[in-house]
């Protein structure tokens, strides 16, 4: 799960994991050594907008109190049926992280023992110690092409004037909404939320 997330921080790029880095004997000579396999496995447009999408999740999501960290950072919670998994994958622009828990057995972890409830708080921890260490100073890199619009949050068209839900998203070129919202469209917006 860790290297698939990493693709979308990595732009599309795929780190294959390794756990032994070098294997020496008694005198120091390198017997076998490893590392990391890169290789490219997803347009880099395509990650970005995933990325951007998981971002959204530390925003404002299942994972906002992430935001505490106050660095880059994008992710997603888990929680398997019965509350006997939980999960959440983080990644910044340097470093993802994996934190899983439950049981060896499957067996409820408690009441709404969730991803956010159970995991995310581990994952804060975790970068807290972790960014006194190595800061995050990097930033996530936007590749050129896409298109960037403007947009009603309810409603995924263009937003018009008078829109009172207005976000930006970013698009793979063609893709992009090219309706307007109505306002008729607004008033039931209005009503409903």
């Amino acid at each position: 799960m860790v290297a698939a997330y990493t693709t979308f921080a990595n732009s599309g790029t795929r780190v294959t994991p390794y756990f032994v880095r070098t294997i020496r004997d008694m005198n120091g000579n390198v017997l076998e050594e490893n590392g990391p396999e890169r290789r490219p496995v997803l347009d880099p447009q395509t990650a970005f907008i995933m990325n951007y999408v998981l971002q959204g999740v530390t925003r404002s999501g299942t994972a906002y109190k992430a935001r505490v960290l106050n660095i880059p950072q994008g992710g997603k919670t888990g929680t398997t049926d019965d509350y006997t998994d939980a999960w959440f994958i983080g990644f910044t622009p340097t470093l993802t992280v994996g934190v899983w828990v439950g049981h060896d057995q499957k067996k409820r972890l408690g009441y709404e023992e969730t991803g956010a409830k159970a995991a995310l708080p581990v994952y804060i921890e975790f970068m807290q110690n972790c960014l006194k260490k190595y800061p995050e100073t990097g930033r996530f890199p936007e590749p050129s092409g896409l298109v960037w619009c403007e947009i009603d949050k309810y409603t995924g068209k263009l937003a018009a004037p008078g829109c009172l839900y207005v976000i930006r998203e970013p698009f793979l070129p063609g893709t992009e909404p090219r309706e307007m919202c109505s306002e008729e469209e607004h008033r039931l917006i209005q009503t409903y939320y």
